[in-house]
């Protein structure tokens, strides 16, 4: 999860601002705070609208916003309005320039300035302290903070960050969206297929029909996906049934992802016989509505142990939509094995955290007896999968030593 903080910026510093959703007071009032002594200050924020029965109305971003704004006081001359895209302005991310001119570092990642984004899903913030990205970042920024029509900007995006051929020997890829067709799924698809060791990703959507083929050929290592929710079954045809690659799906406490009657997703159901159920219908951080309730990161890390990681970190979704129509950024971070380290044990952390979520839904009414299941007591219960040819428990040991 991410988590905010004060304001540092001196009085010589400058920000500037790239946010979709903009509601989240602590971030709002630091910024006010930094305002008022006399940071220069640059906001470009959602300010669109959409069609509704024929009439043009404010999206759910922009009304929240404009409460917002007006809630923490920020003044019109720090704001830059974003109205003329053709989906979403999707990102989140912050450059810090010194001494009002140099480009010093970005805050990135996928955490939207909301409530949900800090305190109720999973999501990155990643700090970058390099000029050469920061001003790659300040050239984003200035390029949108003219509110460019969507034919006008995707061109200017890919002269700035084009489609990489290969993978650059060290150091940071700066990828921007919208661009002018989909290739860059390719590449990432090259990624996965170039892998040698394992591939973690996340995906809130669902996994692309080019990158799911890509995932489903036969390795000898394990692939880990976590998911917002089950695949749609033509997904499910193209990841095919590997024993090595391993899905996992966000899961509401105590809930299965289940359809009613008129087919539609349904949560919130108790599991008969689960003492902690309780607990888990009393859970309140989590979305009541809305797209995504937990797995909001976009993470692809391809050979996170070896000593040439590639870790993918952004505000942009693995999909023709966030590359075709949406305003978007992505990174990818090359040969930094401590980042890789990190970004593995968070993802790791969240996959067994939901893995234990699946399986308590699982073993519900639905799926199972519902009876209770307790961990086995001596070593010779439950070491032997750890040890055994074949078991997913030995793979997974395998590969971290």
């Amino acid at each position: 999860m991410a988590a905010a903080g004060r304001a540092g910026l001196s009085h010589e510093e400058v920000a500037f601002l790239m946010a979709h959703e903009f509601t989240y007071p602590p971030v709002l009032n630091a910024l006010k705070r930094a305002i008022d002594r006399g940071v220069d200050v640059k906001i470009v924020h959602e300010a669109g609208k959409k069609k509704v029965k024929g009439a043009m109305v404010d999206t759910e971003a922009t009304k929240s916003a404009k409460k917002a704004i007006k809630a923490a006081g920020l003044p019109a001359g720090s704001l830059i309005k974003r109205t003329k895209r053709s989906k979403i302005p999707h990102n989140k991310f912050i450059v810090r320039l010194k001494k009002g001119t140099i480009p010093s570092a970005v805050w990135t990642g996928s955490t939207n300035f909301t409530p949900s984004g800090f305190l109720g899903q999973t999501n990155v913030g990643h700090r970058i302290d390099d000029e050469a990205v920061a001003n790659k970042f300040l050239a984003y920024w200035n390029l949108l903070a003219k509110d460019p029509t969507p034919d006008d900007r995707k061109k200017a995006v890919e002269d700035l960050s084009p489609t990489p051929r290969g993978v650059n020997d060290q150091g940071i890829t700066s990828i921007f969206s919208p661009r002018t067709t989909p290739k860059m799924l390719e590449w990432y698809a090259e990624r996965i297929r170039a892998a040698e060791h394992t591939v973690m990703f996340t995906g809130g959507f669902g996994v692309s029909d080019v990158l799911a083929p890509a995932f489903a050929e036969d390795r000898d290592f394990l692939r880990f996906i976590l998911l917002e929710k089950p695949p749609r079954s033509k997904t499910k045809l193209l990841l095919g049934d590997d024993r090595d690659l391993i899905l996992v799906y966000g899961n509401v406490l105590g809930e299965a992802y289940r359809k009613n009657k008129k087919g539609e997703l349904t949560l919130r159901r108790k599991i008969p016989g689960f003492e902690l159920t309780r607990w888990f219908l009393e859970e309140e951080h989590y979305r009541k509505f809305g797209n995504i309730f937990f797995i909001h990161t976009k993470l692809m890390l391809v050979d996170p142990l070896s000593d040439d990681p590639l870790v993918f970190t952004g505000s942009a979704n693995f999909s023709d939509d966030s590359l075709l129509d949406n305003d978007e950024n992505m990174v990818l971070i090359r040969r930094d094995t401590r980042v890789a380290d990190i970004y593995l044990t968070e993802f790791d952390r969240i996959l067994r955290h939901f893995h234990f979520r699946n399986i308590a839904a699982e073993t519900s009414d639905g799926g199972g007896s519902g009876s209770a299941v307790f961990l086995k007591e001596t070593p010779e219960e439950w070491q032997w999968r750890y040890f055994r040819e074949g078991e997913f428990k030995d793979r997974r040991r395998r590969m971290f030593f």
